[in-house]
């Protein structure tokens, strides 16, 4: 019987304090690779908490429960608080990415950016006229006259990052080029200030989705006017008679 009160007791205080009851890794230190997404994710009772995930001290949207981290370059510190009617419980991971050891890479101003992320030329002559930007396929070296952005939560899509930067490529000229340099560059901290519209998920998915079916048919109208126009070079051959004679035997 006393055994019993002791355990309702327990129960009882585990309840009234609440308490992280499990953490997926299981581990305060987590290395991985570039580019690979690692899904990071707490138990917590009393269950009906709320969570407030931050990486590297900056807030993270639509993130509950668990959070689905995609790794980049460098050291970085993933928190989780649990809010509940007992308190606050918090998780803290320190996460490693495990990029190439490549001597030649880290003794030079080049930098390894995972696939995904979105570059774009910030120092160049070509930024008269042009301001190039790109979506990476893979990982990729780049150097101090480049600048890389990547999306620190699921709440932006790095294709709608990259079509936003692309379509107001005039504007990020006109806007943040600094005047009177022999090479074309951009004020320091243009970038970190410059506002990107954030929509909703599937809206992002949905213009993402529209521009590239746009592309394909643009793509196609162009295969369509290139055949066109060799059949009509044909056309105009065979008009003037500079078919290709037809061999005769002897």
């Amino acid at each position: 019987m006393r055994r019993s009160v002791i355990l309702i007791i327990c129960i009882f205080t585990v309840f009234l304090s609440g308490c992280i009851l499990s953490k997926t890794p299981n581990t305060n230190n987590v290395t991985i690779k570039l580019g690979v997404q690692k899904t990071f994710s707490v138990k917590v009772f009393p269950s009906n908490a709320a969570y407030a995930w931050t990486l590297d001290g900056v807030p993270i949207a639509n993130a509950d429960k668990s959070y689905v981290y995609t790794a980049e370059a460098g050291n970085h510190i993933l928190t989780v608080k649990a809010k509940h009617i007992c308190g606050t419980d918090t998780v803290t991971w320190n996460i490693y990415g495990n990029s190439p050891p490549v001597a030649a890479v880290e003794a030079s101003a080049t930098k390894l950016i995972p696939a995904g992320s979105v570059i774009c030329v910030v120092r160049s002559g070509i930024l008269k006229h042009t301001f190039p930007v790109a979506l990476l396929s893979r990982d990729m070296c780049i150097n101090q006259d480049l600048v890389a952005f990547r999306p620190r939560t699921d709440a932006v899509i790095s294709k709608f990052l990259f079509y936003v930067l692309k379509t107001r490529s005039s504007s990020i000229i006109e806007k943040g080029i600094k005047p009177g340099v022999t090479v074309q560059s951009f004020y320091n901290g243009f970038f970190r200030d410059y506002p990107i519209p954030i929509r909703p998920l599937t809206t992002q998915q949905d213009i993402v989705a529209e521009i590239e079916a746009e592309q394909a048919l643009v793509a196609a109208n162009r295969e369509l006017i290139a055949r066109f126009e060799k059949k009509i070079q044909t056309t105009l051959a065979r008009v003037w008679g500079e078919h290709e004679p037809v061999p005769v035997e002897s």
